[in-house]
């Protein structure tokens, strides 16, 4: 499910969004500064004020997002992972936010009990695949995120 093209194009990504976040403060503080050093006080405040809240915002919403994800898939990549056979029951209709990173549920059970169905985290950047209520799985996850599904053939 993940290749080495995924790591190194999320790595890129993260480095480049972080430079910019970068060049984005140091644009605010030099116009602070020489707003500062031309004694105007009201385009002082106004750029401090400003780049503060800018930066504020595009390092929570395009940059933070960026470094959980890729800090993410480093630990997927290297942590310990697991495997179990289960039969599939369903993926959630919609996404959510799980430790920074955007998933579908994906509900499976592992035996013929209520207490036996299990919660896997699915990564929302990769095609859902095409899976029938029943279907026999093995899945290979790190803790609860999904890194790969093996469809079983019977």
């Amino acid at each position: 499910m993940y290749t080495e093209q995924d790591f190194i194009d999320a790595a890129r990504q993260t480095k480049l969004r972080v430079a910019l976040g970068i060049a984005l403060i140091c644009i605010f503080v030099i116009l602070t500064v020489t707003f500062r050093i031309m004694d105007i006080e009201a385009l002082v405040l106004i750029s401090a004020g400003l780049g503060f809240a800018l930066v504020c915002f595009v390092w929570s919403m395009k940059i933070s997002p960026w470094v959980k994800y890729n800090r993410f898939l480093k630990e997927m990549r290297n942590g310990r992972s697991r495997t179990c056979e289960c039969s599939f029951i369903s993926f959630a209709n919609e996404t959510r936010f799980y430790d920074g990173v955007e998933i579908y549920d994906m509900n499976v059970t592992v035996g013929d009990r209520e207490e036996d169905e299990r919660l896997y985290l699915f990564d929302a950047d990769k095609p859902l695949p095409a899976l029938k209520a029943g279907e026999k799985l093995t899945v290979k996850s790190f803790g609860n995120f999904v890194k790969e599904i093996i469809q079983e053939d019977y």
